[in-house]
């Protein structure tokens, strides 16, 4: 059910429709749980919707309460926008983690099979032995990979969220 809510939010958000695209990234978040991508991709689109709507809509106001609403507005965006990323981030570090200490737990156990056996009788037996074991290696490092990726992208992100909402350069904020 997330994938399917996941798949719509994608479609809104090429759409320009951030709105949608937030309520569709919820409801996947709702139904998926902790996955740092769909905490990511919410905070995208409501970076998205800071950048256009709400920055647009402050351009044509000129008065105090004009301002004073884009202020409140922005702020809370800026709030949703920090919490989504530093989940995303969070859930990444603990993926990463769970990777890494996986590989390392199989390499191990593989290692010590292959030390308490004695060579096999059949080299067949022996090439799918080291088969399955390549094939599992690739695995962890292709997720170890897509990880690493996930936290530069992330990373990038948070970088661009502290600029439009100016957290590193107005510390009052």
């Amino acid at each position: 059910m997330s994938k399917i809510h996941e798949n719509e939010g994608d479609k809104q958000y090429r759409a320009f429709q951030y709105g949608k695209a937030a309520k569709e990234y919820t409801l996947a978040i709702e139904y998926a749980g902790e996955n740092s991508g769909l905490y990511k991709l919410r905070a995208d689109v409501y970076m998205q919707y800071l950048k256009t709507n709400l920055t647009a809509a402050a351009k044509g106001g000129s008065t105090e309460a004009k301002r004073a609403i884009f202020d409140q507005s922005k702020a809370l965006l800026c709030h949703a926008i920090q919490f989504d990323y530093a989940r995303a981030d969070d859930l990444n570090q603990k993926a990463l983690a769970a990777i890494i200490k996986d590989t390392l737990a199989a390499s191990t156990t593989m290692n010590e099979r292959d030390s308490d056996v004695t060579p096999y009788p059949i080299k067949s037996a022996q090439k799918a032995h080291e088969l399955r074991r390549l094939r599992y290696m690739s695995e962890s490092k292709r997720a170890e990979k897509d990880a690493i990726q996930a936290d530069a992208n992330i990373k990038a992100a948070i970088r661009d969220y502290e600029i439009v909402c100016q957290t590193k350069s107005n510390p009052a904020r």
